[in-house]
């Protein structure tokens, strides 16, 4: 049987209970100054429990029953006790008045801690309260709020989540190289360090030197724009006025007829002189044909244009040759040496031979 009374401003459930106890000093005060609705319970803890004589004899005017006629003071000390246990006399809600910013206290009774959500009973003792709290779990559950909530992305230039696929919950720092978990308290010891502000330090001083040259690259090519915009109008307007007028004057049927018989000259002169080469050169190739030479001479010369041939490829492609150099390793250039001279006496051996057996059949 529970009946609810309304006792100066505070809901009370009232349970038929036969065990009695006395009402201490504190809870009437915390009794007569707790606002709201308290849902009173019978409680296994056997600590403190308070008669509803002393609870009656206090505000017996105030004392109304919802659904019973009025019952008098012994027929409620003798049929009813009061249990309350949000009184702050157990140890939970002493916990809870000692930790306000961390636990909470429920209507029920129950200790609820904010930070991680963990909820104990109203009967439960402050050594495991604090034992949840020296644990691992609790810690745990405190980092990861606090990791949830930090922003990672502000470090984003310089600290970036692992390119490695099987290390995505990891953090690597570009600036040292090193790789670091994903918690607030590690990065920021590592951000403080010497050793990232040094590396900190020079990144931004290359970052200021190369933003400097892009600004002169850009000064320079607004300057070569400007030149280049008057130099084409003052090209344009000397054109303009040095413009010849086609009058269709005797002068210039002359000019033309001179300048025809020049170019008629300068051709026919030209053709002979191209033939006179021709002749020459001619002459020059038989009487070379009619020498018979050594063969240690045809060797020196083949020799002598096959390093020709090779520096005129060395000097046309310089730049592929020294970026390819500098890739090989000196054991590498050297063997490729040895492997170009062997080419070159293997070509000339049989050029050699060639021109014995040609020698041979004429």
């Amino acid at each position: 049987m529970c009946i609810f009374l309304d006792v100066g401003g505070i809901k009370v459930c009232r349970q038929r209970t036969n065990t009695t106890d006395t009402l201490t000093a504190q809870e009437r005060f915390t009794c007569h100054n707790a606002s709201g609705s308290i849902r009173v319970q019978r409680s296994r803890l056997a600590p403190r429990q308070f008669l509803a004589e002393q609870l009656a004899t206090r505000w017996s005017s105030e004392a109304r029953v919802d659904g019973y006629e009025r019952a008098s003071a012994k027929q409620r000390t003798a049929n009813f006790l009061i249990s309350v246990v949000m009184l702050p006399t157990s140890e939970a809600a002493m916990y809870a008045k000692e930790h306000p910013d961390s636990t909470t206290l429920l209507p029920n009774g129950k200790i609820r801690f904010i930070q991680t959500g963990m909820e104990f009973p109203a009967n439960v003792q402050t050594s495991a309260l604090k034992a949840y709290v020296d644990g691992k779990a609790f810690r745990r559950a405190v980092a990861k709020k606090i990791n949830d909530a930090y922003e990672f992305d502000q470090h984003v230039p310089y600290i970036i989540p692992h390119p490695h696929k099987d290390k995505k919950h990891f953090l690597y720092c570009t600036l040292t190289g090193c790789t670091l978990p994903r918690s607030r308290d590690v990065l920021v010891n590592h951000t403080n360090g010497k050793r990232f502000k040094r590396r900190f330090q020079e990144a931004e001083k290359k970052r200021l030197e190369r933003e400097q040259r892009e600004l002169k690259k850009k000064q320079k090519k607004k300057k070569k724009k400007k030149k280049k915009k008057k130099t084409e109008g003052g090209a344009e307007g000397g054109n303009k006025d040095d413009e010849p007028m086609d009058d269709g004057t005797k002068e210039n049927d002359v000019l033309d007829g001179i300048l025809s018989s020049d170019d008629e000259s300068a051709d026919s002169s030209d053709d002979e002189g191209e033939g006179k080469e021709e002749d020459e050169t001619f002459w020059t190739r038989g009487k070379q044909r009619t020498e018979a030479p050594s063969d240690e001479d045809q060797i020196m010369e083949d020799e002598d244009d096959f390093q020709r041939e090779q520096k005129g490829q060395q000097e046309g492609s310089k730049s592929n040759s020294e970026n390819n150099l500098s890739l090989l390793s000196i054991k590498q250039r050297a063997r490729k040496r040895q492997r170009e001279k062997m080419k070159l006496q293997k070509k000339v051996r049989r050029d050699a031979q060639r021109r014995k057996r040609d020698a041979m059949q004429s």
